[in-house]
C-alpha cells in the first residue's frame, strides 16, 4: 500500500516539473448585466454570458482562476469583506447555519496585504458553477467570495477582473498543486493558502 502511494505521489512530482501554465482568459465582470441575469425568470439566463458560456463548454476539465481589482479598489474591497464576514460570523453564531440571511464568506487574512489579486482558486471541473458562486449567484452555504453581497444595488462595484485557464486532462490530479504555485506568485488578499494546510 505505502510503495504504490510513492508510486502515485511520484507521478504527481513529475507531472508538476514539466507543466507549463497555459495562457489566461480574461473577462471584466459586467454588475449591470449580471443584475439583470439575475433577476430573470429565463431557466438558461445564465447563458446570455459569453464567459459562462465557454465555461460550460470546458465543464470536464481542471481549471486554475483568478480575481483581481484595478490598482486602488482592493484595499476597499478587502475591508467590505471583512465587514461582511464579521456580520455574517455572528448570523452563524447567534442564528446557525441554516438561516437564510446567512452566506458562507471565504477565509479572511487579519490584515490587507497590498495585492490586487483578490482570490486564487482551482477546480476539478465545473468551473461555471464556482464563478456564479464567488459573484454572489450561487448556493450561499458554499465558501466563496459572494461579491455582489458586497455592494448596495445603488453602489457602483469596482472593476472586477475574472482570469482563468482550463487544464488539460493529465493535470487533473495535482490542480491543487498548481494552484498552490500560483497562490503563491499572485498572493491574494482574501482565500485561505492551501500551502498552509
Amino acid at each position: 500500500m505505502f510503495l504504490k502511494q510513492v508510486v502515485i505521489e511520484r507521478k504527481k512530482i513529475e507531472l508538476l516539473e514539466t507543466f507549463v501554465l497555459p495562457e489566461w482568459q480574461k473577462c471584466e465582470v459586467n454588475w449591470k448585466q449580471l443584475a439583470v441575469i439575475a433577476q430573470s425568470n429565463k431557466r438558461n439566463r445564465w447563458s446570455e454570458l459569453e464567459v459562462y458560456n465557454t465555461m460550460q463548454k470546458y465543464k470536464n476539465l481542471p481549471a486554475i482562476y483568478c480575481f483581481s481589482v484595478v490598482s486602488g479598489s482592493a484595499e476597499e474591497l478587502f475591508l467590505r469583506f471583512k465587514k461582511a464576514k464579521i456580520l455574517h460570523s455572528e448570523i452563524r453564531k447567534k442564528k446557525g447555519l441554516v438561516n437564510s440571511g446567512y452566506i458562507n464568506l471565504s477565509y479572511l487574512h487579519q490584515e490587507y496585504n497590498g495585492s490586487s489579486c483578490i482570490y486564487v482558486g482551482s477546480r476539478k471541473k465545473n468551473l461555471h458553477d464556482r464563478f456564479k458562486q464567488h459573484l454572489g449567484y450561487g448556493y450561499g452555504r458554499t465558501g466563496a467570495l459572494h461579491l455582489c453581497q458586497l455592494f448596495d444595488p445603488s453602489e457602483i462595484p469596482p472593476t472586477v477582473l475574472f482570469y482563468y485557464t482550463f487544464l488539460d486532462e493529465v493535470y487533473r490530479t495535482i490542480t491543487e498543486k498548481i494552484e498552490c504555485v500560483v497562490q503563491k506568485a499572485l498572493n491574494p488578499c482574501i482565500g485561505k493558502n492551501i500551502l498552509d494546510d
